[in-house]
């Protein structure tokens, strides 16, 4: 696992965490599976509630060029009130 970033954020008013990797599967785990690697981003927003908000993106690379999107997708997150 090779760490991209990891960070405080402000997203939709509220205090959030991101934390982006990229995983690099085993050889001998990844038999069989077309990709051998993923690039994850997991956002953590405090909304206000007992626990945070949390959402997962993971693209394996086999979709490499859509990588650069994470960053549009991240900052188009918006806190339902």
């Amino acid at each position: 696992r090779d760490a991209i970033s990891q960070r405080a954020l402000t997203v939709d008013g509220a205090p959030a965490y991101l934390i982006r990797y990229r995983a690099v599967f085993l050889p001998q785990s990844a038999e069989g599976y077309t990709a051998k690697a993923e690039e994850v981003a997991v956002l953590l927003v405090d909304t206000g509630a007992v626990l945070p908000s949390a959402l997962y993106v993971s693209l394996p690379d086999t979709v490499e060029e859509l990588w650069p999107a994470v960053d549009g997708l991240l900052g188009s997150v918006r806190i339902v009130r």
